[in-house]
């Protein structure tokens, strides 16, 4: 089979190769996979071409004389991959990438067509890792989604108990995982996933853990702690948020990891989820609308709840108003006036809001000072100040 599968060789195809090791059985081991037109009809396929254990060690020299070596018995010998291997994708570890001896830096000498392409699915997980050092907002919520694991994993009378709650709102349970500390996107995407499809179900069992009479005050303390965080609307929307976008995320390593995704495909793929993330600083992602009409909900509900007024003391202070309003130089006004006059008194805008400019344009257009002045015989002061935004107003019009 594998001569038959290297009969590429005679089509003359291009050659790319894949290669990663790992340890199993307590050895270690490079697999090596073959990426091609085999059949040479145009249509590239990815093949399986060896597993080699690697018994001088890991080091870039073992490496690359077991992967010498491996391409040799399969019958790909220098002359024919000096031509045709054009390129070699590894998981950027050191011992591949290293500039001084890395693996790939000694193909490159053998093979001066070979290009070396660092997994974009990997360098996807090294971006989200950077993204999440570099905006501290993420560590708090990393670390509340640690708590709910840790809580959840490691107790199973709280995972019992989480079971029956769930039970009684009618959901379907998803557990809980581990967020940003594994290797692929999907995973934390899931794990986050779990916390929104079973945040009834939470909520519902920390109330009860932090009401429970035969638990610690400590214990009561926590999941009293761990409510008060996982109800409060900016979880809810930094839930919400990191969910849409974890989505496109996993969406998109999903599609560099396809076996069929060629380097194109790849670099559109990316650009289209850069779009799609610019895109949700303006408009939200699913999750997130649904947690904006949820809190509008929540919005009304709190108001109506607002609404309900405890005392009527309001009236009290408005026949203090009253009171003050209505002396013994006002005791001919009628009902109907003096209703009025309390309800500017009481519901008028402060004084700091009154803007009296037009009134004094009002006056001194008038001209109530000049007249004043004039009648009296003798320049007031107060006239004198005012004469100047008088002449000016009036030079204006």
């Amino acid at each position: 089979m594998r001569k038959k599968i290297v009969s590429i060789k005679s089509a003359g195809s291009w050659i790319c190769l894949t290669v990663d090791e790992s340890t199993a059985f307590g050895r270690s081991y490079l697999i090596l996979y073959l990426r091609g037109d085999v059949t040479g009809e145009g249509e590239t396929e990815n093949i399986f071409l060896d597993l080699i254990e690697l018994e001088e060690g890991t080091t870039a020299d073992a490496i690359y004389k077991a992967l010498k070596k491996s391409l040799l018995e399969a019958d790909l010998d220098d002359a024919y991959l000096k031509s045709h291997l054009i390129c070699i994708t590894t998981d950027g570890a050191s011992v591949m990438t290293g500039r001084q001896s890395g693996l790939i830096t000694r193909l490159k000498k053998d093979y001066p067509l070979l290009e070396s392409i660092h997994c974009l699915a990997h360098r996807l997980e090294l971006s989200v890792s950077d993204a999440l050092k570099s905006v501290t907002g993420c560590n708090h919520f990393e670390i509340f989604i640690s708590k709910l694991y840790t809580l959840y994993h490691q107790s199973p009378k709280n995972a019992r108990q989480l079971s029956e709650a769930a039970s009684q709102v009618n959901i379907c349970l998803l557990k809980i995982g581990q967020i940003f500390t594994i290797r692929w996107v999907a995973s934390s995407f899931v794990t986050l996933q779990a916390v929104w499809r079973d945040f009834p179900a939470l909520v519902a069992q920390m109330k009860k853990g932090a009401e429970d009479g035969s638990r610690s005050d400590v214990e009561r303390k926590k999941f009293s702690g761990l409510l008060n965080r996982l109800t409060c609307t900016g979880f809810v929307n930094d839930l919400a948020t990191i969910k849409d976008v974890l989505r496109e995320l996993q969406s998109l390593s999903l599609k560099l990891q396809n076996r069929s995704t060629s380097l194109m495909d790849a670099t559109r793929e990316i650009k289209m989820t850069i779009e799609v993330l610019k895109a949700f600083k303006i408009t939200p992602g699913k999750s997130m609308e649904k947690a904006e009409e949820a809190l509008k909900v929540l919005k009304k509900l709190l108001t109506a709840s607002k609404t309900y007024l405890a005392s009527s003391s309001e009236c009290e202070r408005g026949f203090s108003v009253l009171n003050a309003t209505a002396t013994d130089a006002r005791n001919r006004l009628r009902v109907r006036s003096l209703s009025a006059v309390l309800f500017i008194d009481i519901n008028g805008p402060p004084l700091k809001m009154f803007d009296a400019y037009p009134y004094i344009q009002s006056w001194l257009r008038e001209k109530h000072c000049l007249s004043t002045a004039s009648k009296t015989g003798r320049r007031d002061k107060s006239a004198e100040k005012i004469r100047p935004l008088w002449v000016v107003l009036n030079n204006s019009e």
